[in-house]
């Protein structure tokens, strides 16, 4: 149902419900409630000659003004006397040339078009046409001396061809053509050529040299660049040492990390994140990353602050990587070795400013 039939029965049950709750008696107000039901039906679902029942009832109210009556008048058309003589060849040759008049102006357009447009050819393109434009019209000038030679020879023979009845007796023989002279290439073209090669050697030369200085600079510095402090993690249970990375028991993984069931298949990376106050810190960006410097894996810590790898790792040596979006908080980079053994739980512990702070105090007062 659409909007336009529901307002329809909607208008037709509004009427209806008001002549019903009037005090008009029944005999008069029930045929008046069943034109208003039987309308708002019709209206909304029954078509004439498939269109809606409104637009018929619109389209017979704009018909009754109209007029229905027309009277035929001729009216005069110019003769076409120009043209109507000639046969139908020559009309088609003229519209030809209509058309081929018509394509000259579309192309006398482009072209003006084209020589106000900001497009300009540069200096090395105008150069490097200049040079091939008379190699161009010496090869066409000498083509038709090749064809206008080959013309005058072979003139008798059509001489020969257009008399058959004199001469009953002749044998018509291929002339020998002449082989064209090979194109002598001119003493000024080798100079061009020899320097523009010349000059392309001297480019390419250069820019090898700027390569290998290039390649030297990326290579000092590559060389020169602090390699990346990496920590293990060291295996602790004194609860009171407070290192930045540890592994933790599977009992403590479940009391303190908080992790319901630890995994069982071997080379499942997880760990929990915290503050140096113990407050765990949510997504943050864990990244491992393996010898060949290629990520493998990449996760965000939960609300709880715990990370996990959903499939186990192949054996190797990875480096932990840890990054917090807001950059509130720093971690050191942890390497770790699997070798297909199930892996305990991380602690992380971050680095924020007031950390930072607490060990500037305390180097100061030592």
């Amino acid at each position: 149902m659409t909007v336009k039939q529901f307002a329809y029965l909607l208008a037709a049950g509004i009427m209806s419900y008001i002549f019903y709750s009037s005090g008009i008696p029944f005999l008069i107000k029930a045929p008046f409630i069943s034109l208003f039901v039987i309308s708002g039906l019709s209206l909304a679902f029954v078509p004439i000659d498939g269109r809606p029942m409104d637009k018929m009832i619109l389209n017979f109210i704009k018909a009754i003004p109209k007029e229905n009556q027309f009277i035929y008048r001729r009216k005069g058309v110019s003769f076409l006397t120009q043209t109507i003589g000639m046969p139908a060849i020559t009309r088609n040759k003229i519209r030809e040339k209509e058309k081929i008049q018509e394509a000259r102006t579309k192309k006398n357009i482009l072209l003006s078009r084209l020589k106000r447009s900001y497009f300009k050819p540069d200096e090395i393109e105008l150069d490097f046409i200049n040079r091939i434009k008379p190699l161009l019209e010496e090869s066409v000038i000498e083509k038709e001396i090749v064809y206008k030679n080959l013309e005058t020879k072979q003139s008798p023979k059509k001489k020969e061809q257009e008399n058959p009845q004199k001469e009953d007796k002749t044998i018509a023989i291929r002339p020998v053509l002449e082989q064209p002279k090979p194109e002598v290439e001119k003493p000024e073209m080798k100079e061009d050529l020899t320097k523009t090669a010349s000059d392309l050697q001297k480019r390419l030369a250069e820019e090898t040299r700027e390569k290998e200085l290039l390649q030297k600079k990326l290579f000092e510095i590559a060389r020169t660049k602090p390699a990346e402090k990496v920590y293990k993690p060291i295996e602790t249970k004194e609860e009171k040492e407070t290192p930045n990375v540890k592994i933790i028991s599977s009992d403590a993984a479940v009391k303190k990390a908080g992790f319901p069931v630890l995994p069982d298949i071997p080379n499942i990376v997880l760990g929990v994140i915290k503050d140096p106050r113990g407050k765990v810190l949510p997504n943050i960006i864990v990244e491992i990353v393996n010898a060949h410097n290629t990520p493998v894996r990449a996760f965000k810590t939960n609300a709880l602050g715990q990370f996990i790898s959903a499939t186990p790792l192949p054996n190797g040596i990875y480096r932990v990587s840890f990054d917090d979006p807001l950059k509130q908080h720093e971690f050191d980079t942890i390497e770790i070795t699997l070798k297909g053994e199930i892996f305990p739980p991380l602690e992380v512990i971050s680095v924020d400013a007031r950390e930072k702070l607490r060990r500037d105090l305390f180097e100061a007062s030592t």
